[in-house]
């Protein structure tokens, strides 16, 4: 029967990949006739520190959840138009989402959390404008086509269709 103090540590669930965050901490002493003993959770430092009575029981349960702003990614897509103000709303379809329109004042469409991969994104194409687009990173990562966006978890990809009027004879 050992009834000295001691302590358990959780490591830190968000030091590497895939990132959890430590959300809640909760035990229950269960008296195995001879009473029960102290114990504290600590959630900031991932401990619970107890001196137990002989026969209790002491049941911690450490609950993780992931963070998905570091496991996930976004895809941003913004539509610019040449000369900027036009109202023409252009279409889009995505490999990660529903259909979307656009115009140039509309705010940008927002994936919201999807999970790392690659996916692509396409405008219909309009007789009356060339259309130039191209995809960047928030993490510094070489410009992706947005036919093939290469999504890492954490990242927010930005691409930008811009769509000139052709000319009228």
């Amino acid at each position: 029967n050992d009834e000295s103090a001691r302590t358990v540590t959780e490591s830190d669930p968000h030091a590497s990949p895939p990132e959890f965050d430590l959300t809640n901490l909760a035990c229950v002493q269960t008296d195995g006739g001879l009473g029960v003993g102290t114990f504290s959770a600590n959630l900031a430092g991932r401990t619970v520190s107890f001196t137990p009575k002989e026969g209790q029981s002491l049941t911690c349960t450490f609950t993780n959840t992931e963070d998905l702003n570091a496991t996930r990614g976004k895809i941003i897509v913004d539509k610019v138009t040449n000369p900027g103000g036009d109202t023409t709303s252009f279409d889009f379809t995505t490999t990660y989402g529903s259909p979307f329109s656009l115009t140039d004042a509309a705010t940008p469409n927002d994936s919201g959390l999807i999970v790392p991969g690659t996916y692509s994104v396409s405008e219909t194409a309009n007789a009356a404008y060339v259309t130039t687009a191209t995809c960047t990173s928030s993490l510094g990562h070489a410009a992706d086509d947005p036919s093939s966006i290469n999504l890492a978890a954490g990242e927010v990809v930005t691409c930008t269709f811009t769509n000139a009027k052709k000319p009228k004879l």
